[in-house]
């Protein structure tokens, strides 16, 4: 933005991208502002409860290693339901 001049408006549902993207957000819900500040504050103190939900549901690669060290099983973006990986190739 400080370079070009321009603004930009990135419609997104991940904060932990957003918080990568953008200066400041607003969280709507059903169309309407719940939340709005800087990024680094809305997502550090978020203030309203759809705000921390969908901070909470955002991947995290700490909880993800988390899982792995317990034990915990989790089937990964590139590894094919157990279903499918027992199917022989086309």
């Amino acid at each position: 933005q400080d370079t070009r001049g321009i603004t930009w408006l990135l419609i997104g549902h991940d904060l932990a991208v957003m918080r990568h993207m953008a200066d400041d957000l607003i969280v709507m819900r059903a169309g309407e502002v719940v939340e709005r500040g800087p990024a680094a504050d809305v997502l550090a103190h978020p203030s309203h409860p759809y705000a921390r939900e969908l901070l909470a549901a955002a991947p995290n690669v700490g909880r993800a290693l988390d899982r792995r060290a317990s034990g915990a099983r989790s089937l990964g973006l590139m590894e094919p339901p157990p279903a499918v990986q027992d199917r022989p190739p086309r």
